[in-house]
């Protein structure tokens, strides 16, 4: 009696148990699931340049725990599209990452977070799983993505998120911010003292203009180089800058670079200023006298209290003046005239070349010569007016005065003086001869002469190579054209110099000039100045081309040989070059397993996925100097199942 006692007790703490058991069970397993949410990401807006590791942390929750979420998505995209972009996957179950390919149609990668060395990439964007990282607590699953994005995927993009928890609920998509990808440098230009030609002192002002392409991250710094080599440190963009060149006479270059915000420099910008010790160059202009072929009046600029030197010989003293004019005597056939400017301790410029052939370029002066018509003189101040009439066809001409009592040669009207070619009668006036007395204002103390002037030089320009960046040679040919101005003189010759200094022979105008370079690689420039038959010279022009000589090399080859890979797996073929800074533009070329899969293009890596097996990896590099190639073996193995979509 008493053991069927117990034995019913035992059956009664079973039953008991096992409805207890039952009822946790369906409290457990079949309680209402609440769908997860998308959190944040930070930053959630900003820009970054293409190939800067740029880290997102987006956060994913659960009202049922973290633990709760079976997967998240996180995309970067101008829309909703899994197609051409950053289209991140993480299963928390497997703790692996993944990436969308280009065509939206698999996944690659399959990485833990944390993973050495270990990077996922299509050709928009690249995952960093090493610098991944995944954490969780109570109901939220934080993720830090390390993204870099690439060239080809630019502007301004969306960024969104969306977690599936265990039993299959959903947030769907939800749009959490922008982001802005900066590929485009700034772009801006350089002049050296506002363009001045020349300078005697080593510290210059750099004018400076820059600006950031539409919609980018703004300008932020700039940095400089007096020879394209060695950069000043990168400071903050102002529009004008102290700088000093380098010392010793000669043309001097300084270059600058702009950067914007997300550290995109721009290409470089120069200009060019020759730094002299003496006076500068006096400035000439031809004016061609029609009443005396057998004298030449030059006229033109200098420094104050500077001589003027005609062949080694003054012909104007030093004066408080900044302008010249002489009476050159002319000989027959050719005159080869060398003007030059002295100071007053005897140190003269650099001499301005000048040709007049008395055979040739004065006879083909047939124009007639305006006439004097009227001379008065205006009270109170008794200004000097003369009464011109132009003749027909006339383009330019000046006037000149002469007091026969007290002054030795000609000089400029500083008055108002214009002329229009079509036969009108004008006035001009010079009020250098204000408060002359009236006793003295006779005819006879004033000796007056019209001058024809055709003093406009050609214009031209210049290309080397047909304007090609590079050369490897040092030889090489320059492609010239020039024109004169309407109703001028014509074209004569041309010279040139490698450093706006030393000049070689003038020599007859041609469309194309065989030339030598300097020699050494980097960027070398050819200046260019052309004659008329009158014997104006234009201002030098140039034009710039990169000497490269120096033969790109390969120093390692990713990636490293012996390296082992699953089957379908994206394996990057990338060399490492080393070249000098003035390379010509790199091509590649990738071969697998001897056939080409890459031609050459400018495209620096190349992606492939192979079947299983030992494969030959190999990349070349060339530029317009020569070419290298480095090869790897690598082993394929067959590729575990895929994550599902």
């Amino acid at each position: 009696m008493f053991y069927r006692k117990r034995t019913d007790a035992r059956k009664i703490v079973i039953l008991f148990g096992a409805v207890l058991f039952f009822c946790l069970q369906a409290t457990t397993g079949f309680a209402a699931n609440s769908p997860p949410s998308a959190g944040i990401v930070t930053p959630s807006s900003g820009f970054s340049s293409a190939n800067q590791t740029v880290s997102f942390t987006t956060t994913y929750s659960d009202p049922n725990g973290y633990s709760n979420i079976q997967c998240v998505y996180f995309l970067i995209n101008t829309a909703i599209s899994g197609s051409n972009c950053f289209f991140g996957y993480y299963i928390r179950s497997a703790n692996k990452l993944y990436l969308r390919d280009n065509t939206n149609s698999r996944w690659l990668g399959g990485y833990a977070p944390g993973s050495r060395g270990r990077f996922i990439e299509n050709s928009y964007a690249k995952l960093d799983c090493s610098n991944t990282r995944v954490s969780g607590s109570g109901k939220t699953l934080s993720i830090k993505w390390s993204v870099v994005f690439k060239n080809i995927f630019s502007g301004i993009k969306n960024s969104y998120l969306y977690v599936v928890d265990n039993r299959g609920a959903s947030s769907g998509w939800v749009k959490k911010g922008t982001w802005n990808i900066d590929t485009s440098p700034p772009t801006g230009s350089i002049k050296i003292n506002n363009d001045n030609q020349y300078t005697r002192t080593t510290t210059v002002t750099l004018n400076l203009i820059a600006q950031d392409n539409p919609g980018g991250s703004g300008l932020s710094q700039m940095r400089f180089s007096n020879d394209f080599i060695t950069w000043s440190n990168p400071e903050a963009y102002a529009t004008t800058k102290p700088w000093d060149i380098t010392p010793g006479e000669g043309t001097k270059t300084v270059y600058v670079k702009f950067k914007d915000a997300v550290g995109n420099w721009s290409v470089a910008y120069s200009d060019s200023i020759i730094l002299v010790s003496s006076p500068y160059p006096p400035n000439l202009n031809t004016i061609y006298k029609i009443k005396d072929l057998a004298t030449q009046t030059l006229a033109g600029k200098k420094d104050k209290n500077t001589s003027i030197y005609i062949n080694e010989r003054e012909v104007v003293p030093s004066n408080n003046y900044d302008t010249w004019l002489y009476d050159y005597p002319l000989t027959g056939g050719t005159n080869n005239l060398t003007v030059t400017s002295a100071d007053t301790t005897g140190k003269k410029s650099q001499g301005v070349s000048l040709t007049i052939n008395t055979n040739t370029d004065l006879d083909t002066l047939d124009i007639s010569p305006p006439r004097i018509i009227g001379i008065q003189f205006i009270p109170p101040n008794m200004d000097l007016r003369i009464k011109i009439q132009d003749p027909p066809g006339v383009l330019t001409y000046n006037v000149y005065f002469k007091n026969a009592m007290t002054e030795p040669s000609w000089h400029l009207a500083q008055g108002n003086f214009a002329t229009s070619g079509t036969g009108t009668t004008q006035w001009t006036d010079d009020g250098t001869y204000t408060g002359v007395p009236p006793n003295q204002v006779q005819m006879r103390f004033y000796t007056v002469e019209i001058a024809t002037v055709e003093k406009i030089p050609p214009t031209g320009t210049i290309l080397i190579n047909n304007g090609v960046p590079f050369t490897n040679s040092t030889s090489v040919t320059l492609n010239l054209s020039a024109q004169d101005n309407s109703g001028g003189s014509g074209l004569s010759r041309m010279q040139f110099s490698n450093d706006n200094i030393n000049w070689s022979t003038p020599e007859v105008y041609a469309a194309t000039k065989s030339w030598l370079l300097l020699s050494g690689d980097g960027q070398k420039t050819v200046y260019i100045k052309y004659k008329d038959a009158a014997g104006n010279w234009s201002n030098a022009v140039s034009a710039r081309i990169i000497l490269d000589t120096t033969v790109p090399q390969i120093s390692s080859l990713t990636p490293l040989n012996n390296s082992t890979f699953c089957e379908n797996d994206t394996i990057s073929i990338s060399p490492t070059v080393v070249n000098n800074p003035n390379s010509s533009p790199l091509e590649y070329q990738f071969l697998i397993d001897g056939a080409i899969k890459q031609p050459w293009s400018g495209q620096s890596k190349y992606d492939w996925q192979g079947a299983s097996g030992i494969h030959n990896l190999k990349a070349e590099v060339r530029d317009i100097a020569g070419q290298d190639a480095k090869q790897v073996e690598v082993c394929v193995f067959k590729k575990p199942p895929e994550p599902p979509n």
